[in-house]
């Protein structure tokens, strides 16, 4: 599976009954260049993008710390735009229009955005997170890979110590995207 697919058909499950609408602008050529990447890349992506949907759903309306915010969460919509595109490598952009991101978000407590600025940093991408009273946008950025089948000459080779790293990160934090 590809990237988009992989998430489409998370928020096809469970994860899209956290919004009122999805709306998807996958550019032209995006999703054959992220099914072409490196399988650990992917692999990556997907998790990060899956957990900035996951926020956005789970924090999008509200805190639900007392029964009168649970009240008023239920009351507000909440739309999910998830975009794909190719700048100089992958970039996949999930906004929300919900209540914004709290500072919490980056806590070292799980597996949360914090985590996956990490991973991503370490693949040589980054993640950037702006929000507001208007909503969340996160976005994910992967500089250009080789197709997974070849690589370029020039290309450096990963080093033994951090593939094992990443192996052990993805067996334990990342959900591979296989058929």
């Amino acid at each position: 599976l590809g990237v988009v697919e992989a998430l489409r058909r998370e928020l096809a499950g469970g994860l899209g009954a956290g919004f009122d609408e999805v709306a998807w602008d996958v550019a032209s050529g995006a999703e054959e260049y992220a099914r072409a990447l490196p399988a650990l890349v992917s692999d990556v992506m997907f998790s990060a993008a899956r957990e900035a949907v996951r926020n956005a759903a789970e924090h999008g309306r509200g805190p639900k710390n007392n029964d009168h915010t649970r009240e008023l969460e239920g009351s507000r919509r909440l739309c999910l735009n998830v975009a794909m595109a190719l700048r100089d490598g992958l970039e996949i952009t999930v906004t929300d229009d919900g209540v914004g991101i709290s500072p919490d978000a980056f806590s070292d407590q799980g597996h949360g955005l914090g985590f996956y600025t990490i991973l991503l940093a370490v693949l040589g991408g980054s993640m950037t997170v702006e929000s507001g009273a208007g909503g969340s946008t996160v976005v994910l950025w992967i500089p250009g890979h080789a197709p997974s089948r070849s690589r370029p000459s020039h290309a450096r080779p990963v080093s033994p110590a951090l593939r094992c790293v990443l192996e052990r990160l993805q067996g334990v934090a990342l959900t591979p995207l296989r058929a």
